[in-house]
């Protein structure tokens, strides 16, 4: 897996993110926060995939610096959604959904590096 597969990781990540925020039509302040907060910390995380699968292989130590990154982008959109003391349906399913993303697919792009 390389360059514009990688691309995805992000993309790929918002894009089901948004479909979340949007099911009742709009996109509220509060799901749009945690929509740059998934940008930022998804970026960051695609990067440092990108950099771990250099060499084809990703190393107990990248896997764990990945694996720390995955929680703290978990961690990041529950602290973003709880800021104003009330989490909404639409941004528990947006924990659900970034929770899913990190378990399924952030493990199947990383699994194509590990031996």
């Amino acid at each position: 897996m390389r360059g514009n597969e990688l691309d995805d990781v992000l993309n790929n990540t918002l894009n089901a993110m948004a479909e979340v925020a949007k099911e009742n039509g709009i996109i509220s302040y509060q799901e749009f926060e945690i929509l740059k907060q998934v940008r930022y910390d998804v970026n960051d995380y695609q990067n440092a995939l990108k950099k771990a699968l250099d060499d084809g292989i990703i190393t107990s130590d990248e896997n764990q610096i990945l694996t720390k990154m995955k929680d703290d982008i978990l961690k990041n959109v529950i602290t973003v959604a709880n800021f104003d003391k009330i989490v909404d349906d639409e941004e528990k399913g947006m924990i659900k959904k970034i929770t899913e993303i990190i378990n399924v697919y952030f493990s199947e792009v990383e699994d194509t590096g590990k031996r």
